[in-house]
């Protein structure tokens, strides 16, 4: 492997549209993260949904905590 986000086996028109989305995943990283304070908004974001969708799931498994 070259390192190159998109291989050299490629086709022309897969090469540059690999290009492309490499361009926009970019672009999306740097507006949606694009410093430290808004990567820590990210993460307790993350971590927030995370925690609801374990508490969800254990209610649909195990019934609410009152019906336990």
């Amino acid at each position: 492997m070259t390192g190159e986000p998109c291989g050299s086996r490629l086709t022309e028109k897969a090469r540059e549209l690999c290009a492309d989305l490499t361009e926009v995943a970019a672009k999306y990283h740097r507006l949606v993260a694009g410093d430290p304070e808004n990567i820590r908004k990210m993460e307790v974001a993350f971590e927030t949904l995370d925690r609801l969708e374990r508490a969800w799931a254990t209610a649909a498994i195990f019934g609410s905590p009152g019906e336990r």
